[in-house]
């Protein structure tokens, strides 16, 4: 199980990025899968509307650099994968990594993202809140987009308001990668993301790895 530093924790959350699409091929199969019959997404610590980090204009999805899964979307998480692991074969990083993201999830909407069991040894999300050194699974809420000031203010709870106001809440978190236990550089991470009131779930690798990498690989 992995081990991390509060210090890092703190760090992770306070960071901002861009992200590409997973690999296409396993992420087309996975989207349109049927799932089985009674699934339903394992209970997780909820991060919710108070919990969102505000500032700047709201951000709508790039499909080009962020990861999508329906309603949510999650930012930075290849570019800080393709600088963290040249770091780690140049030799000036191991263990245990942190990188950042920012969930973006539309208003009013709920999600819960769960890492695949075969990885759990070296992957952990980071967006609970507070961190406390990763968790499998995170269930996020974003706020209601609400006309009232009034309902706004019972809603986002604390100022400014842009999460209330707007078509989306950030959430500021990322995952952890414990290099010295991650198969072939950690590059076949993946995450599993259960929409509410939508079959599910959806999966898709995290770093976009070339063609062929995660073949054999589950995802």
């Amino acid at each position: 199980m992995l081990v991390v530093a509060a210090g890092l924790a703190i760090w992770l959350l306070r960071a901002d990025g861009s992200n590409s699409p997973g690999d296409a091929a396993d992420t087309r199969a996975a989207a349109t899968a049927a799932p089985a019959a009674g699934q339903r997404p394992p209970r997780a610590p909820t991060r919710g509307c108070q919990q969102r980090i505000e500032g700047g204009e709201a951000q709508t999805t790039n499909p080009r650099r962020d990861l999508a899964f329906g309603p949510l979307s999650l930012g930075g998480l290849r570019a800080s994968y393709l600088d963290r692991v040249r770091r780690v074969r140049a030799g000036t990083l191991d263990g245990v990594v942190p990188l950042k993201s920012i969930a973006r999830l539309d208003a009013g909407r709920r999600a819960t993202m769960v890492v695949p069991r075969g990885q759990r040894e070296w992957l952990l999300l980071a967006w609970e809140f507070p961190s406390e050194g990763g968790t499998s699974a995170i269930r996020l809420a974003a706020c209601r987009h609400l006309p009232l000031l009034a309902e706004q203010r019972d809603e986002c709870g604390w100022a400014p308001m842009l999460a209330c106001r707007s078509a989306s809440t950030r959430f500021s978190g990322g995952v952890w990668i414990d290099f010295d236990r991650a198969p072939r550089d950690g590059a076949c991470a993946a995450v599993h993301v259960w929409v509410e009131r939508q079959p599910g779930p959806l999966r898709k690798r995290l770093f976009d790895p070339s063609p062929g990498t995660c073949r054999g690989v589950p995802l």
